[in-house]
């Protein structure tokens, strides 16, 4: 009987055990379901608060290239520039209006309906959230950027209360400037004419003198370079639109044996070679050139300057000019001072950088947009261009008819510095 007893004992006690840890387990995995769930939503609020902060510079760029866009249109429209540029693209992206008038572009674009899409998307996920902007506002950064300054805090609450985040964020966004329309060129061109800020790739090195001969003192001639060694004179023939090349050879009489009429040669707009230069040439030409054939790149826009002997390489200048690329500029006005109309850096004062630029006015483009005055004895620098200033200024060999640089002071030298062609002018 007391072997029963007892048996029933341990196997009572066993039992209670057994159902202890049975309900310890299901404990244990209700609190770590629970845990994991608090760990998921805590994870999943900081991965809204990064995606934010994310997604707040890309829609920043956005709203504000918008904005500036505007901000062009209206000055082309009207005729004038805006009144204060940082203050009305601040209007346009806050409020989306410009001198409190609905602008149709930025419906559904402003940075405060940003804010409440985001609030919005986070009630789907189970969060209630407030963002609240405490400042704004835009600066010049340098010549080819603006910068966004604003002060935002961010609550983020876990509508089950599990969890909440509070986070008061500085954000400083830089907005480039490349592909936006200078306002200048049409506010001076009464609406005819645009240009795109491209930024020039080449600063630095617009020119190079590359090397010298002996010139025929008939001026300078530029043309591409076509580089044939004289063994090969017959190819000269196969050449098309010679007259607007200038032939390279190591060798001029080889060509004179078959016959320089016959090669064509006298056909170039002139010619550059290590040779002497036979009598029966009639062309513009720069002989003796010992290091022709290494010297001088083919299929390059060049100068042949029969006056002094020198042979320049000149493709990067004629395509900055001929483009009107863009280079940051000590006088010249800034982006936001082009929004007013400005042809002066009025918001230099604002910055220790450098947040001017400046462009090459293509004359003959201007010409061809239907504008109806040319100031051929203008500077081409855009701001000098059109203020009408200064009034020394000279051609460029090599360069349109039309072309005249100045000597102005910018960055890195006088404008003559700058672009290598204090030797090029006439």
């Amino acid at each position: 009987m007391k072997r029963g007893v007892l048996f029933s004992f341990i196997m009572f006690f066993l039992a209670v055990t057994l159902i202890s840890v049975m309900f310890i387990h299901i404990s244990l995995i209700s609190h770590r379901r629970d845990q994991i769930f608090i760990e998921t939503r805590i994870r999943n609020m900081n991965n809204m608060y990064d995606s934010i902060l994310l997604d707040l510079g890309k829609v920043l760029e956005i709203i504000m290239r918008r904005a500036i866009s505007v901000s062009v249109n209206h000055t082309v429209a009207v005729g004038r520039g805006l009144d204060n540029a940082t203050y009305r693209l601040e209007e346009l992206v806050l409020n989306g209006t410009l001198n409190k008038t609905q602008e149709y572009l930025m419906v559904n674009s402003t940075f405060p309906e940003w804010i409440e899409k985001i609030q919005s998307l986070g009630t789907l996920k189970g969060f209630e959230m407030n963002i609240s902007l405490n400042s704004f506002g835009v600066k010049p950064y340098d010549s080819f950027n603006l910068i966004v300054d604003m002060n935002l805090t961010l609550n983020i609450t876990d509508k089950q209360g599990v969890a909440s985040l509070s986070r008061n964020v500085e954000i400083s966004k830089l907005i480039y400037l490349e592909d936006l329309e200078d306002p200048i060129y049409p506010l001076y061109t009464w609406q005819r004419a645009t240009n795109i800020i491209k930024i020039g790739k080449n600063d630095g090195n617009y020119t190079i003198n590359i090397t010298e001969g002996d010139g025929s003192k008939t001026g300078w001639k530029n043309g591409i370079s076509i580089k044939i060694n004289g063994i090969d004179h017959e190819q000269a023939e196969t050449i098309t639109n010679k007259n607007e090349k200038i032939l390279v050879t190591d060798n001029i009489f080889l060509f004179d044996i078959g016959g320089l009429d016959d090669d064509g040669v006298n056909q170039f707009k002139a010619i550059i070679s290590r040779s002497d230069m036979p009598t029966t040439v009639m062309i513009p030409f720069i002989a003796n050139v010992t290091n022709v054939m290494t010297s001088v790149p083919n299929n390059t826009i060049i100068l042949a300057d029969t006056d002094t002997g020198w042979v320049w390489d000149i493709q990067n200048l004629k395509e900055h000019a001929e483009n009107s690329y863009y280079r940051k500029s000590l006088n010249g006005p800034s982006y936001l001072d082009r929004l007013e109309g400005n042809l002066t850096c009025n918001y230099c004062s604002q910055t220790s950088n450098i947040i001017g630029m400046e462009s090459m006015v293509d004359k003959n483009n201007l010409l061809s947009s239907g504008v109806p005055t040319i100031y051929e004895d203008r500077s081409n620098i855009d701001y000098l261009y059109f203020s009408g200033k200064p009034a020394s200024v000279k051609k460029v060999k090599g360069l349109s008819e039309k072309f005249r640089i100045d000597n102005e002071l910018s960055i890195g030298g006088t404008h003559q510095q700058i672009y290598n062609i204090t030797s090029l002018t006439e």
